[in-house]
Formats: C-alpha cells, structure tokens, sequence
C-alpha cells in the first residue's frame, strides 16, 4: 500500500495537541518528506525513514527545541495511528488521515 501524499496529524503532547502535517513520499522501503507543526509554523525533513508493509518509522529533527521526534505508526487505508517519541519529554499519541 502506498503511504505517499499529505496527512494530517495530532499529536497529543504534554503542550496540548499539536497539528501536524506530513508530506510523505515513498521510494522502494525508504520514506522522505517534510514534517511541518502548524501550531509554530516550524518545517523540518523527514530523515531515517522505513516502509515495512504497513508500518512506518522516521525522525524529525526540531533544531528549535533541539530534540528529535521518533515517529512509529502503523497505517491502515487513509487513517495513520502510533506513537512519536520525543527525547526526554517521553513518548505521545498521533493519529490522522490523509488528505
């Protein structure tokens, strides 16, 4: 199943939810694109990502914050669910759907 397009996300951090979309682009197993927080208007690229079936795993790296989100979901037809850990501030929900 291919997991390419844009998706919108909550993140539900200890800040509140957070919106999140994500422009996503497969190639084979690996996974690109860009991570974009609309709550702060911050962009930051998609790095270390894998397509295995339906799951999926990536970082993020928020230079502002200088932590690094963790992504694991699984994606099931136009709806994604998982987790996002995010260094030492612990690990979130974050489910969506694609546009």
């Amino acid at each position: 199943m291919s997991v390419d397009g844009t998706w919108q996300m909550v993140v539900d951090s200890p800040m509140g939810k957070q919106q999140v979309q994500l422009d996503l682009k497969t190639e084979g197993d690996q996974l690109t694109g860009t991570v974009t927080n609309k709550s702060n208007n911050m962009t930051t690229d998609v790095v270390d990502g894998k397509v295995d079936g339906d799951n999926l795993t990536w970082k993020a790296k928020m230079a502002k914050f200088n932590v690094t989100l963790t992504f694991n979901t699984t994606v099931a037809d136009d709806t994604m669910t998982g987790k996002v850990k995010a260094g030492m501030f612990g690990s979130f929900n974050v489910n969506g759907t694609r546009d």
